[in-house]
């Protein structure tokens, strides 16, 4: 906790690459009280919990979301409001919204090296996924058409060339992957008899990989999408590789390693309960290593908070 908190409850959002650097938020005294408020913080062994502070004229309303590889640039919202970058030498800087709406924006994801941002903010009418850079500024991503005009960037490539999240489309909320190239793509769903409900939570390091959440044939499924093969369930995949994951049901795959072959999320045990887990895919073509996909399962623990408003 952050000094002055008397009661325990700080929460972690995100860790750099080598593990050394946590971020999150903390509650602190805020502007209607003690503990009403909350504050980003930075933690490493070598300094212990380091409070970001808030945007001038602002207490107690900051949180931390995300984390670049290298541990030195941290996203977030702040003045319960802005989105925020914050780095050693320049301190907590807002970096606005889309314009025309309420003011309101959040950073959610980071690039590695913590030169591109992604997240939401608010325009005239609606919300919509952004991007951000020092030198273009905030730009909106857009939505998927046919819809109510609607996007979230819940995750972002290492190389900060693709982003991914959601967006209402013509048949409910879709996940979609978003680069410049190809602009918006929505990924469809698993199953679309009782309409189109998807979220991509993550990307590997170059945007080919993207895990999420879809509607399957019983309730949701964790997905792994890529431009070969579109929207597979991943319990298929790994049970195409030979591993055993009867009696589990994966309902969300939460993150994905770098090279996209380690896929980590939230399901559903034989017992019933809910349970972490990680499932390792072998590399395609090598058929020495079919049938020898890991699947591991973790500590029983809830599903991860969202750090979305």
């Amino acid at each position: 906790m952050l000094p002055g908190a008397n009661t325990p409850a700080s929460h972690s959002a995100s860790v750099s690459y080598d593990g050394l650097v946590v971020v999150g938020s903390s509650d602190v005294d805020g502007p209607a009280g003690p503990l009403d408020g909350q504050e980003a913080f930075l933690w490493t062994q070598a300094s212990g919990m380091v409070g970001l502070g808030d945007l001038p004229g602002f207490v107690g309303q900051s949180r931390g979301f995300a984390v670049s590889a290298d541990g030195a640039v941290v996203v977030g919202q702040a003045a319960g409001r802005e989105a925020f970058v914050w780095d050693a030498a320049s301190g907590m800087r807002g970096i606005g919204d889309l314009g025309g709406g309420i003011f309101r924006s959040i950073a959610t994801s980071v690039s590695g090296d913590g030169s591109v941002v992604a997240g939401r903010g608010a325009t005239t009418d609606h919300t919509e996924a952004f991007l951000w850079t020092s030198a273009t500024g905030m730009i909106g991503l857009g939505d998927l058409p046919g819809g109510s005009a609607y996007s979230v960037a819940n995750g972002i490539s290492a190389d900060g060339t693709t982003v991914v999240g959601s967006s209402v489309g013509a048949l409910g909320q879709e996940a979609f992957v978003w680069n410049a190239t190809h602009g918006m793509l929505g990924l469809g769903d698993l199953t679309t008899e009782f309409g189109v409900n998807s979220q991509a939570w993550d990307a590997s390091a170059d945007g080919s990989v993207v895990v999420g959440s879809a509607n399957g044939n019983v309730g949701s499924e964790a997905f792994v999408w890529d431009a070969a093969f579109g929207m597979r369930e991943l319990s298929t995949v790994l049970a195409n590789l030979g591993v055993d994951t009867a009696g589990w049901q994966l309902t969300e795959a939460v993150g994905v390693s770098d090279d996209g072959r380690t896929v980590v999320g939230v399901g559903l045990n034989p017992s019933g309960f809910t349970e972490a887990w990680i499932a390792v895919i072998p590399e395609p073509g090598t058929g020495t290593l079919v049938g020898t996909g890991l699947f591991c399962l973790a500590i029983r623990r809830k599903p991860r908070d969202r750090p979305l408003p």
